[in-house]
């Protein structure tokens, strides 16, 4: 693999910027191009400096969640510069050192452009079965030397079926403009199904919006919406549960006392609490008893692998069914000799509280916290795998990142790669 290096030139020193004006015209342009050969030098530099730290993972050791997070934050780089960086980079791995050095050239020419390489390694990506080959791959590159973005556009989308139908949908295609100080422009696009259902919630909305017909509005309002039906659910679903149930066993024993009072066969008399619910039907009660148990036997069976996936028995109907809980504790396991992997839910709210529902993990060097709050997980300090129990002291939370990165440097990268293809990926996150 080639590496090209900046090298300082002794021949055209730089200057400072006041004696640009007494360049002669000739002299100006000569160096203009020394100092554009210069930054074609650089941007490949960065590319493979970039691969390096990639393959070192050294942004998940400095306490980033990813390379696009190290680089707009500790490089400073704009989100786009960032992207393109990355993409860059990821197509240049791809190809063998002889395609490679083919691509080198026409970066160092001009030929080919940053933003051409990125284009065409985004449509790479999402079409990967019509751009396997490498050398396909460098064959198109070749026919997009010279174009403008919107021409290398046309002609890549025109070669991927795949792309085309994500760009016609809007995948990949929605944009954010700042437009003020609080205000932001969001465009999407989406298929009409999802329009009309937008138009529905807008109905049924409407009383709550000042502008029924306005988008923007119900956007809001619909992210209000399920943010608080969200973190409803995950900071109170086990004792949303455990209400349940002792809801249950509260009109039970309001149904005991009132059969207490029957008196010469005459029908009972049910005494009512302040504030209590309806009464229910024997039916009612036995449903509602039924789905507090199966709700509570799910709760059991599922272990949580992250944020947002979990694993389970296929649901509570595919379980059988227990006998009635008195209690909201989670069931222990049917072999208590047997290691579990199951994390209670009351323990994973706790490690959850105690690192502030975001990657716990620290750079030892700079004390750089990760602080990502995407894909977060439920990760072993000491590995389950080598006896690490479930315990609060034992647990953290982690990024997916760096939850792989911690697996990685236990077992290794080989030896982690294989496990997680026999594991089926998700289970073994949670190690």
């Amino acid at each position: 693999m080639s590496m090209p290096f900046l090298e300082s030139n002794h021949d055209n020193p730089p200057l400072e910027r006041q004696t640009y004006a007494a360049l002669e015209d000739d002299g100006l342009l000569n160096r203009l191009r020394g100092a554009v050969a210069q930054e074609r030098n650089a941007l490949q530099s960065v590319l493979y400096l970039l691969h390096e730290v990639d393959k070192r993972q050294l942004h998940l050791r400095r306490g980033y969640s990813s390379l696009f997070a190290f680089l707009t934050q500790a490089l400073g780089y704009s989100e786009g510069s960032a992207q393109r960086r990355i993409l860059g980079m990821r197509l240049l791995k791809s190809l063998s050192p002889k395609l490679r050095e083919n691509v080198e050239e026409d970066l160092r020419s001009g030929a080919l452009s940053l933003s051409t390489i990125s284009q065409a390694q985004s449509v790479f990506q999402k079409d990967k079965a019509a751009f396997q080959s490498p050398e396909h791959r460098v064959a198109v590159l070749d026919s997009l030397k010279g174009k403008s973005r919107l021409d290398v556009q046309r002609q890549l989308l025109a070669q991927s079926p795949v792309a085309a139908a994500a760009a016609a949908k809007g995948m990949g295609g929605d944009q954010i403009k700042v437009i003020g100080p609080e205000m932001t422009r969001l465009q999407v696009t989406v298929d009409q199904k999802t329009l009309q259902t937008l138009g529905q919630l807008q109905m049924m909305l409407s009383h709550q919006l000042s502008d029924p017909t306005s988008y923007s509005e119900l956007v809001a309002k619909l992210a209000q919406v399920a943010l608080e039906a969200l973190t409803a659910k995950q900071k109170g679903r086990v004792q949303n549960r455990a209400g349940a149930n002792g809801d249950v066993v509260k009109r039970g024993a309001v149904t005991a006392q009132a059969q207490d009072k029957t008196t010469d066969g005459l029908p009972p008399v049910v005494v009512k609490a302040k504030h209590e619910p309806r009464e229910r039907g024997p039916q009612e009660q036995n449903e509602q008893l039924q789905k507090s148990q199966s709700d509570a036997l799910y709760s059991a069976t599922v272990m949580k692998v992250g944020a947002g996936s979990r694993m389970s028995c296929k649901g509570a109907a595919a379980c059988k069914v227990a006998p009635p809980l008195s209690s909201s504790k989670p069931s222990k396991p049917s072999n208590p000799s047997k290691p579990s992997r199951y994390i209670p839910a009351a323990i994973r709210r706790q490690v959850m509280t105690r690192d502030n529902s975001c990657c716990s993990y620290q750079d030892s060097q700079t004390g750089k916290v990760c602080g990502s709050q995407y894909q977060l997980e439920i990760d072993h300090r000491t590995p389950f795998a080598l006896g690490g129990p479930s315990t609060v002291e034992n647990l953290r939370v982690r990024c997916f990142n760096h939850n792989k990165y911690h697996a990685q440097d236990v077992f290794g990268v080989r030896h982690w790669g294989q496990n997680a293809l026999s594991r089926g990926g998700a289970e073994w996150r949670s190690r």
